[in-house]
């Protein structure tokens, strides 16, 4: 099962990928805990201040990453949201989206250092996640309310994390991991869809 990571641009973007985006930040796929409506989905992945990615499996959307820059830090990614159709949970998918977007972004800007995001303090599950890929609750107070801690890890440690989790995931079920998810020892592989799409599609 082959996924593919698009970046998103809100003109081309379908009625139907735009309903799935909304369907799934409505189920509380999210892993921040910000639910938003429709009119924020369409705010965020319109704004130029904004880059989101989306997760195809045979061109329905079933995850999805919004992102910008500088939020906390002068050098940091900050996750506006992130989430996953409920169905294609507990696949590694979240993770490996955050990891191809990460690798891109230092591709691209060196200077970049930190990801930064906001979770509230009761998601248990979801600050698991992130304290398993590197990332600690910070002594900088949230932007987003009392109730949210900010989250803050060095992107080459989380990057290496995310590597060692795909490792351990790939020799517990190799023939899985085959048909899944595309990796490498290592690191994430990205793979270009097409030279002209200079990198902004890739296979997950």
């Amino acid at each position: 099962m082959d996924f593919k990571i698009k970046k998103v641009n809100y003109n081309s973007l379908s009625e139907e990928n735009f309903k799935q985006i909304c369907e799934i930040e409505q189920s509380a796929g999210g892993y921040l805990d910000l639910i938003f409506d429709k009119n924020d989905m369409k705010y965020f992945l319109r704004s130029e201040s904004y880059t989101s990615y989306i997760v195809l499996y045979e061109n329905s959307v079933i995850g999805f990453i919004i992102y910008n820059q500088g939020y906390y830090l002068n050098d940091d990614i900050y996750i506006i949201d992130v989430g996953v159709a409920e169905s294609y949970r507990k696949r590694n998918i979240a993770t490996n989206l955050i990891g191809i977007t990460l690798q891109q972004l230092v591709k691209k800007d060196k200077s970049i250092k930190f990801l930064t995001l906001d979770v509230e303090t009761t998601n248990e599950k979801a600050i698991k996640l992130y304290e398993k890929i590197g990332m600690k609750k910070s002594a900088i107070k949230s932007k987003n309310g009392e109730n949210n801690y900010c989250m803050i890890g060095e992107i080459s440690e989380i990057l290496k994390n995310i590597a060692d989790i795909n490792e351990k995931v790939k020799k517990k079920s190799p023939e899985k991991e085959h048909k899944n998810i595309k990796r490498k020892t290592g690191e994430v592989e990205i793979k270009s869809e097409d030279k002209k799409t200079k990198n902004e599609d890739f296979a997950l």
